[in-house]
């Protein structure tokens, strides 16, 4: 004969069972340390952006969040590396829009597709560039430097931290907008497209804000004007471009969280949770503030909508310009 008050009980406890199970298993993301892969050099803006990021983290998560530095390429090469990791919730990339935005319409191909090989997982920071000039440069303003290089046809030469980058796609929107010609001088990095200018071995650079603000202060360059569209917080003293006779002159590098596509989406939401959380601390927003770099702190969504609009526009001065990486 079956007990049926003992076969109700036993499936009653088994079924309440369960769900305490999958409770606990979920809880128990992260259990390891996390990797976040960054692909620029360290001590780059991106590294310090994710190593403050992750510092926090290691501490609201409970486990070790660290950074792998995989600089080349325009950091695609880092882009690679996560979207071939498993999709487990413990590989991560802090990205520019250098790579996530620009990167598609640069190279030919890439060993990996963004849109079905990583997802976005929380939007971290923006930040204005500054278009500087050595100290010998006759120019005071933007129309000034414009009014030069015309009357200079590839008279002045400009540096960036290579094709593609942020400072190169900056200064062919300049070049777009003035209707100047300038002389193209890649680096590999942006320390030293920034160091060429101080040098006075190049006449000019689109640099980051807070950078160039400090090389002023010392009186090796001059800041004509900021990328933003509206004055910077820290240096509200100088224009904008947008003010400075180009209308609608916009130009900011922007990072943001990546993982695999295929990670389990609670794993994802806690992650984006946390990195929010992180970037409003007042601590950590202070330091990124201190550093010039405005914090965004938003989610996958609003990562998603930057990414859609920013390949956009960076594809159309791509393709406008006819900007090719040699072969």
């Amino acid at each position: 004969m079956i007990d049926r008050r003992g076969l109700i009980s036993a499936t009653m406890a088994t079924a309440l069972t369960l769900p305490v199970y999958d409770a606990v298993a979920q809880e128990a993301y992260p259990n390891r340390p996390i990797r976040i892969v960054v692909g620029f050099a360290p001590g780059g803006t991106a590294d310090v952006v994710a190593r403050l990021l992750a510092t926090r983290l290691s501490e609201t998560l409970g486990q070790q969040v660290f950074i792998e530095n995989k600089p080349g390429a325009g950091g695609t090469i880092a882009h690679a590396l996560v979207a071939q990791a498993p999709a487990d919730g413990y590989t991560y990339v802090l990205a520019t829009n250098s790579t996530f935005s620009i990167a598609p319409h640069l190279y030919d191909s890439l060993p990996y597709d963004i849109e079905k090989a990583l997802v976005p997982v929380a939007f971290v920071t923006s930040s204005s560039m500054a278009l500087s000039v050595h100290s010998s440069v006759q120019a005071k303003t933007v129309s000034e430097l414009i009014a030069l290089a015309k009357v200079k046809p590839d008279g002045l030469s400009y540096a960036t931290a290579g094709l593609g980058a942020t400072s190169h796609l900056a200064t062919e929107l300049f070049v777009s907008m003035s209707g100047v010609q300038l002389t193209h001088v890649p680096y590999r990095a942006g320390s030293q497209a920034v160091q060429a200018v101080v040098a006075g071995n190049v006449q000019l650079a689109f640099a980051d804000t807070h950078v160039a603000r400090t090389l002023t202060s010392a009186g090796h360059i001059r800041i004509l004007g900021v990328t933003s569209l509206e004055r910077h917080p820290l240096a509200r003293e100088i224009p904008t471009l947008n003010e400075s006779g180009l209308s609608g002159f916009e130009m900011a590098t922007t990072t943001g969280i990546f993982a695999p596509r295929g990670v389990l989406d609670q794993n994802l939401a806690r992650m984006e949770k946390e990195i929010i959380a992180a970037l409003k601390h007042p601590e950590i927003a202070s330091k990124y503030q201190a550093l010039g770099l405005d914090v965004i702190g938003e989610g996958r969504a609003a990562l998603d909508t930057h990414m859609q609009a920013d390949s956009a526009k960076w594809g159309r001065v791509i393709r406008e310009r006819g900007i090719k990486l040699p072969k």
